[in-house]
């Protein structure tokens, strides 16, 4: 019963997410052809900025409430007010902190700082919004979670949809996303008070404690955060806002595609979690064929992305974000390196290595900083496309060894290579047709690599079957099912 509640929760995260993410390209589309380059290009600064803080806020505590409440059944009321109240705490500080920053440090326009103000609304929800999603979490209900998500996205696209019918101002724009925010905190939290009741509760020794614990986790998000989301920033404050809204379209299609395999690996987190402390030959087995899995998927993911770039943006973002096929060329290599980004970076924390793990992450903020400094300059979008594709080669090698040493772990180079020879095959194929209905060259990519996967009998589905069957875990262990990080 309680795998069907966890298959049941993983199916449901997956068609939530690709709700959503329909929405969300639909969103994408509509503003950036009201707003255009420049409108979204400063739309785009504001949401990044605001995640970045975000990030800075949250300190750890989502990754800890898992934990801790999943611990102690009897005081997780306690446990969990304390610590939403904590969050209240740190975001409100946060925000001011980011209005300040806005305000006195940084050279973006009036315009833009006003849109930072609103965006606080969205920052303070969403960041309260995560925290609680622990709660559920443990208890199996992403489902309510995933109801939320689809609710507050239809909410946004109303109120764009009006916007976009009377206007072009950036301002409204951030209010949709920032009331969005708002119904998604308030379906979250009103439900959530069923399974646990929430209220303010201070208790210092307690929150001493908890930041104690949590801080080699927040230090790591907020390394993770820079590199991820520093380049749209620096691109901001170096180049213009035309630039920054062709480069944003690119990034948005990466981050639609990377929720997938972050979701994977919450499935099988537990699992690498239990065999890390009991059976390490377990460990290894389940991580090399976790890495077939996702290297199965991920091939022919970089594969479209990076020929069908051309028809992607034009897709999203219209006719006049044609420019931004460059950065999204550059950027489906780092969607490959990202799927295993994942694998080894959750393997890390299965074997308690996240404090060593959180120098290789200051190790990629310091280098995407240093290459969009060198490269935005000469190279504009391209540079900032570019180092982030040099930092996530950068973090998922020194994290895959930091995993090898530390483990055994070792991955089938050979059949690695199988995937990537289907792969060129099945780029060769498509490449003529690049220019065709996109669901054309889509379906003949995936019969010529899936079919090729099927004939040389590289990869079964009796791989994925055995691999969720490892699931059956206990009560405690099952909890421990990882929510990505919000985009």
């Amino acid at each position: 019963m309680r795998l069907e509640r966890i298959s049941f929760n993983v199916l449901f995260a997956i068609f939530s997410r690709v709700i959503t993410g329909g929405i969300g390209l639909f969103v994408i589309a509509v503003m950036s052809r009201s707003l255009g380059q420049a409108g979204y290009g400063n739309y785009s600064t504001i949401l990044s900025y605001m995640l970045i803080f975000s990030v800075v806020g949250d300190l750890g505590l989502y990754t800890l409430l898992v934990r801790e409440i999943s611990r102690n059944d009897k005081e997780e009321s306690y446990i969990a007010s304390n610590f939403f109240t904590l969050r209240l705490i740190t975001i409100a500080v946060t925000a001011i902190l980011a209005i300040l920053i806005s305000e006195f440090l940084t050279p973006y326009p009036r315009l833009v700082k006003d849109g930072l103000i609103v965006g606080t609304i969205f920052l303070v929800f969403s960041s309260l919004t995560q925290v609680l999603s622990g709660i559920y979490q443990k208890y199996l209900r992403f489902y309510l979670i995933s109801f939320a998500d689809i609710l507050s996205s239809l909410v946004q696209l109303a109120i764009i949809l009006f916007v976009a019918s009377k206007g072009r101002d950036l301002l409204p724009y951030v209010w949709a996303a920032s009331i969005a925010s708002l119904v998604q905190f308030s379906i979250v939290f009103i439900n959530v008070q069923k399974l646990v009741p929430i209220s303010l509760h201070i208790s210092f020794s307690f929150w001493r404690k908890i930041l104690k614990d949590s801080l080699p986790v927040a230090v790591s998000l907020v390394f993770t955060v820079i590199y991820f989301r520093i380049d749209t920033i620096m691109l901001s404050l170096i180049k213009t806002p035309n630039e920054v809204g062709i480069y944003s379209i690119a990034a948005k299609v990466l981050e639609v595609i990377i929720f997938l395999p972050a979701l994977y690996m919450g499935l099988v987190m537990p699992v690498l979690s239990k065999e890390a402390v009991s059976n390490v030959t377990n460990f290894r087995r389940i991580f090399k064929k976790t890495f077939d899995i996702l290297a199965a998927f991920s091939v022919p993911t970089v594969v479209f992305l990076a020929i069908l770039s051309a028809k992607i943006v034009v897709i999203v973002g219209g006719s006049t974000f044609l420019a931004s096929y460059q950065p999204l060329f550059i950027l489906a290599f780092a969607v490959g390196l990202i799927f295993f980004g994942n694998l080894v970076g959750r393997a890390a924390v299965a074997l308690d290595l996240q404090k060593r793990s959180m120098w290789i992450y200051l190790g990629g903020a310091i280098l995407n900083i240093i290459l969009n400094l060198l490269l935005i300059p000469s190279f504009s979008f391209n540079g900032a496309a570019f180092a982030t594709l040099m930092t996530e080669l950068f973090i998922t090698l020194a994290l895959f060894r930091l995993v090898s040493v530390n483990s055994g772990a070792k991955i089938d180079y050979f059949r690695f290579f199988k995937f990537l020879f289907l792969g060129l095959a099945m780029a060769l194929v498509i490449y003529p047709l690049r220019n065709q209905f996109i669901l054309i060259p889509v379906f003949v990519g995936s019969l010529v690599y899936f079919g090729g996967v099927y004939a040389f009998k590289i990869f079964s589905r009796e791989d994925l079957i055995s691999l969720i069957k490892e699931g059956r875990l206990s009560e405690k262990e099952a909890s421990i099912f990882e929510k990505d990080l919000p985009v």
